[in-house]
């Protein structure tokens, strides 16, 4: 699942971060969020993805806007490019 990719990738460069922060802040969602879509074995919503893909996009325009590009920079925006992938992916199924 993307979502956990995204999470893995986050927690590599802050030790720090929880699942619980990371739904909350990143998904906008609740704190069990990840482990009730894990107990029901469901793919992430639309929005939670979405969330995910504004939340990368932003954290690294603010990083650029810091003059910090570096590796935290290029890791969120290839992380944003891929959840607009799953995105993409799911408008396309639908169509």
């Amino acid at each position: 699942m993307v979502i956990d990719k995204v999470y893995e990738t986050l927690k590599e460069y802050d030790r720090t971060l929880t699942k619980e922060q990371f739904a909350v802040q990143y998904l906008g969602k609740c704190e069990s969020y990840l482990y009730v879509m894990k107990h029901r074995n469901k793919e992430p919503s639309n929005d939670a993805l979405l969330n995910c893909y504004i939340g990368l996009k932003s954290s690294a325009q603010q990083l650029a806007e810091s003059g910090f590009k570096s590796i935290n920079y290029e890791s969120n925006l290839k992380l944003a490019d891929m959840v607009f992938d799953v995105i993409e992916q799911k408008v396309t199924e639908r169509l």
